[in-house]
């Protein structure tokens, strides 16, 4: 019967399934890729920094080099390397690195760097071109009996900078910060952050602000989380304890600062990883909540803030993968819990850094730690195959995350697609949730995710009239209007659908190509998006509602006359979408829905994007019926058909 059906709606021509999988909710800037060219050995402990030009700066541990010590690799917006690994301390420092390191970042691309080899810590001042402005500093006094780990460094818009670090001598615990104007000169002398008898704090951690102001996170001996807000040159704040009753002993905190100066603390406690939010003066702002995500004890969690105040929360589970998971403002959930790492590969260490565009680069220790002859590395290499290698991505920013009320589309998210949309019947309102899809298209769900309810898609048609195109397919007609803003112009084009139509739209005059001088082009890679768990055998079309019902589109391709069958991408269980000649350009959605409880049918709608002449077919499984749906060439129509079977 369905050997029949694929005859029958295909007319025997079969196009091998698009493959998905399971992706993050949020649009991927630049895939997973090994950072470090020197791939020997074990290199570790990465730390991640971005600069207001918009380029980005990882630094790690190299073990396994000559001379080992700190490394450091540039990256421009999308990804791309702008040069190989420099290395950051060299043979004629004392010893090996023992912590560290950390890495802050100059508003012109340059960069400083801490890290500790104890019983000192150093940092040393590079350029935007990775040349070292000066030797490496010593900035701790030492002596034999002191320890120093934990080093921390953060700096302001106009170059000056702070280190942290942990201070521990036979008797006692100082966490110390030290500050330094834009040549690296120290402005008067160390402060004491808390200070403690011998092993009573731990894990301090640093977060800065534009405004030279910042904020250090630690542990006390008996698991309570610890802060301190600084202004740019003021005395801290009073110190705040952040843990919540009842969730015990908690380890590991991490923060980052928003563009308002609140924060957002992250640490382990039972449950796994917890978050609170912090006012500008350092003052906790609602209770702890947890985060939904389980962590390993030993890995400290990492948190980056977007532009809007949401939240990106990373850590390393029990399996060795980095789990994430999307926050608002107010802490409310905005995603599920996703892999935000490959699980083929063991992943900790996860470091996070928002750029100037609102991009968020994540940053980790990958694969299997390699300790010797006696030890051999198991039989999965890491990503850079010998030992651990340190691996990092970008995602777009938070505000493009699927579920999100904005759609992000274009070279570097241009533009952005908002829903508003009004029920007739009950006068109930609401937003629009979107789905991206493609690099310039994606769809809207009003009621459930399940559900889609609209396709948008913009296209770059500059090449033909000096404008971009915008189009519009509805599978609802409910009232909604569709916004579409330039975000480098500023303009808007409004699109209203009145309550009971089905409205397809080309507006080939949507935006003219003129922007701001200081526009950047850049490629976004397309997603994959989630698939339906059906069992459709061989069949090319889509499968919906667990296979009862087979979607198949053949069209004719205006270029040539020639008939083709359309490709197609599964998006939830009763929906897809299909392309005709890219996938990266989506033409048609489809979806059909279970109506038996309203007018004993199922209905069938679809939206589309493209005028070129095709034919859609749906076939019921279990009854053998089959409707067909054309759309002749130079029509751009949407339709909902609510007597389908």
């Amino acid at each position: 019967m369905r050997t029949q059906l694929n005859a029958l709606i295909l007319a025997g021509i079969l196009l091998p399934a698009l493959s998905a999988q399971a992706q993050s909710p949020l649009p991927e800037v630049s895939p997973e890729a090994v950072v470090n060219t020197f791939t020997a050995g074990n290199q570790t402990a990465p730390a991640v920094a971005a600069s207001a030009s918009g380029s980005v700066w990882i630094a790690w541990i190299d073990r396994a080099d000559a001379p080992a010590g700190i490394k450091a690799r540039h990256f421009d917006a999308s990804g791309s390397p702008l040069g190989p690994e420099i290395h950051i301390s060299v043979l004629g420092f004392p010893n090996a690195p023992s912590a560290g390191p950390a890495i802050g970042a100059t508003a012109g691309g340059g960069f400083v760097v801490a890290w500790a080899e104890t019983p000192n810590v150093w940092f040393r001042r590079f350029d935007a071109d990775g040349a070292p402005l000066g030797d490496g500093q010593r900035i701790a006094p030492s002596t034999s009996f002191e320890t120093i780990t934990f080093p921390g460094v953060a700096v302001a818009s106009d170059g000056s900078f702070v280190v942290t670090w942990l201070q521990s001598d036979l008797l006692n615990d100082v966490v110390q910060v030290q500050r330094f104007d834009p040549h690296g000169a120290s402005l008067g002398a160390f402060q004491a952050v808390a200070t403690g008898s011998r092993n009573s704090l731990s894990s301090p951690r640093l977060a800065s602000a534009p405004d030279g102001g910042f904020l250090v996170v630690w542990q006390d001996a008996g698991g309570v989380i610890l802060a301190r807000r600084y202004g740019p040159t003021g005395a801290g704040s009073a110190v705040a304890g952040l843990n919540v009753p009842g969730t015990g002993y908690a380890s590991g905190p991490a923060a980052a600062l928003a563009g308002d100066g609140s924060a957002r603390v992250v640490w382990l406690a039972a449950g796994g990883i917890w978050i609170r939010r912090l006012s500008a003066a350092g003052q906790p702002v609602g209770p702890g909540v947890p985060v939904g995500l389980a962590s390993i004890f030993f890995q400290s969690p990492a948190v980056a803030v977007d532009h809007d105040g949401n939240a990106l929360v990373v850590g390393s589970d029990f399996n060795l993968v980095l789990q994430a998971r999307l926050l608002k403002d107010d802490l409310t959930l905005l995603s599920g819990a996703f892999a935000a790492s490959d699980p083929a590969f063991f992943a900790t260490d996860p470091a996070l850094a928002t750029t100037a565009s609102g991009d968020l680069v994540l940053a980790w220790t990958s694969g299997f730690q390699t300790t010797g002859p006696f030890f051999p590395q198991p039989s999965i290499p890491g990503r850079d195959d010998d030992g651990q290698g340190i691996v990092a991505r970008i995602f777009a920013p938070i505000r493009c995350a699927a579920g999100s009320d904005v759609l992000c589309l274009g070279a570097d998210h241009r533009f952005e697609a908002r829903v508003s949309w009004r029920n007739p019947n009950s006068g109930d309102t609401g937003i629009g949730h979107s789905l991206p899809l493609t690099a310039d298209t994606g769809a809207f769900w009003f009621f459930g995710d399940q559900n889609l309810e609209l396709m948008v898609k913009v296209l770059d048609g500059t090449a033909v009239n000096g404008h971009f195109w915008v189009y519009g397919g509805s599978l609802s007609n409910v009232d909604y209007t569709l916004t579409v803003t330039d975000t480098l112009a500023g303009s808007e084009r409004i699109y209203h659908n009145p309550a009971g139509q089905f409205a397809s739209f080309a507006d080939v005059g949507a935006f003219p190509s003129a922007a701001p001088a200081n526009e950047t082009t850049g490629e976004t890679a397309a997603l994959v998006v989630p698939l339906p768990a059906v069992a459709c055998g061989d069949f090319a079309g889509l499968c919906l509602s667990s296979g009862q019902f087979l979607v198949g589109v053949s069209f004719t391709d205006p270029r040539t006359g020639l008939a083709g069958a359309a490709t197609a991408v599964p998006l939830t269980g009763d929906t897809g979408a299909f392309w005709f000649f890219a996938d990266s350009n989506l033409e048609l959605m489809v979806k059909v829905l279970d109506g038996r409880a309203i007018n004993g049918k199922f209905w069938v709608f679809y939206g589309a994007l493209s005028d070129v002449d095709y034919t859609i077919t749906v076939a019921n499984t279990q009854t053998g019926e089959v409707k067909t749906y054309h759309n002749p060439r130079g029509t751009l129509a949407s339709r909902g058909d609510t007597q389908a079977f």
